[in-house]
């Protein structure tokens, strides 16, 4: 039902997908295992047309998405990352308008809503106005959308990213559900939802596709993953790691311990998840910008981390910002010749810690050169959160895009 043939994407002299091929069939739910940076938002978008490919091609159900794209799209179910919606409309009309626009009439137009309510168990906000509701049935209202006129296909991008364990357990049963019927890709950066919810995965890493297989497949390359980390060069990123009640308990001190210094300037610390970084010199973390506030950790080892002011435009334009707070494209996000000597440079070492406000450029490095004898592997952990300030930022750019692209008349 999907096609994907050597599917490539170039933003100017950044190669951000790199010949990539793979199918999905009917009974199928394709998990899309990647860091954030992989290339697999932008896989999502040229499979759904939202963006062309360079070169390559991608058909869905037999339709060439750049020859015939509006058969293709008619069935396809997209759920993109951050999916967006009419906060002033019940859930009720956002859905009738949704399968309105999907061509759908009448009794038609009554069952597909009546459907999808029960499918993602929307009952009881059926006539509450979507701003005020909850994060995870905001999320199942626009889960809703995707499926609203029954597709052939589905494609989510992230579709559990910032849900919490009970919300994840939901929508992951949901996406099994779905797949029994339906061709299914859904790009994650989480290992256990693959396990959880797909008969296949597919790991791409820069743009290129590394491994493939069921999750059992997929199991013995990464133990070998592990078990190869110090060898030069390699690296292992473990997120969402507050789902553990371990390391949820260990969040929740290192926040109190930096809570001070963030509370000078932004109140209101929420929404706090940890990420664990283990690699060996020499390795990088490419320049790039996060939604979250960051705390960074180091517990093992050494490791540069160079930061830019978040208000240093000549860095990241503003429209940049927007467009990445909004959709996550960091297309325009690069490091260019003489940016590091504008940064702040850090090298830390057990025990260092470094905060930067969300949206500050930054990169990391571990540089054999200068790493002490004896140090090993860098192993960091990275403490993400929102404040009450960058709430409202994200929320005040996302309006101010949407006017900007839809101007009135």
């Amino acid at each position: 039902m999907i096609k994907v043939e050597n599917l490539t994407k170039a933003f100017g002299a950044k190669l951000a997908v790199d010949n990539v091929s793979f199918e999905v069939n009917k009974g199928e739910v394709l998990g899309f295992l990647g860091p954030n940076g992989s290339g697999k938002t932008t896989t999502m978008r040229m499979i759904t047309g939202f963006i062309p490919p360079t070169s390559g091609k991608v058909s869905v159900c037999g339709f060439d998405m750049l020859e015939d794209p509006i058969s293709g799209k008619r069935r396809i179910g997209y759920l993109p990352e951050s999916a967006p919606s009419y906060q002033e409309m019940t859930v009720g009309s956002f859905l009738r308008f949704a399968a309105e626009i999907r061509g759908l009439r009448g009794e038609e137009c009554k069952r597909a809503v009546h459907r999808a309510v029960e499918t993602c168990f929307l009952e009881s906000v059926f006539n509450q106005t979507i701003d005020t509701l909850s994060k995870g049935f905001r999320h199942r209202t626009c889960f809703a959308q995707a499926i609203i006129h029954d597709p052939e296909v589905l494609v989510m991008d992230e579709p559990t990213d910032g849900l919490d364990p009970n919300q994840k357990y939901e929508v992951r049963n949901l996406i099994r559900e779905l797949g029994r019927t339906k061709a299914v890709v859904f790009s994650t950066h989480i290992l256990e939802e693959v396990d959880a919810a797909c008969t296949r995965a597919i790991i791409i890493d820069k743009g290129r596709i590394v491994a493939q297989g069921t999750p059992d497949e997929l199991g013995r390359p990464l133990d070998e993953v592990f078990r190869r980390i110090e060898e030069p060069g390699s690296w292992v990123a473990l997120y969402n790691v507050e789902t553990h009640p371990a390391y949820k308990t260990f969040l929740a001190e290192v926040t109190e311990s930096f809570r001070p210094l963030v509370e000078h300037e932004q109140t209101g610390i929420c929404n706090v998840g940890g990420f664990i970084f283990i690699s060996a010199p020499p390795s990088v973390t490419p320049f790039h910008i996060d939604r979250e506030n960051n705390f960074w950790l180091q517990i093992r080892g050494r490791k540069t981390l160079n930061v830019w002011d978040h208000t240093d435009r000549h860095v990241v334009a503003a429209a940049d910002v927007d467009q990445f707070i909004v959709y996550g494209g960091l297309e325009n996000v690069r490091l260019e010749d003489g940016f590091v000597e504008r940064s702040h440079q850090f090298d830390v070492g057990p025990g260092d810690g470094v905060y930067f406000p969300c949206t500050s450029p930054h990169m990391t490095r571990t540089d054999p050169s200068w790493t002490r004898r004896g140090d090993g592997v860098s192993v960091s952990i990275g403490v993400v959160f929102y404040t009450d300030q960058t709430r409202v930022a994200a929320i005040t750019r996302a309006f101010s895009t949407t006017l900007r692209e839809r101007p009135c008349w």
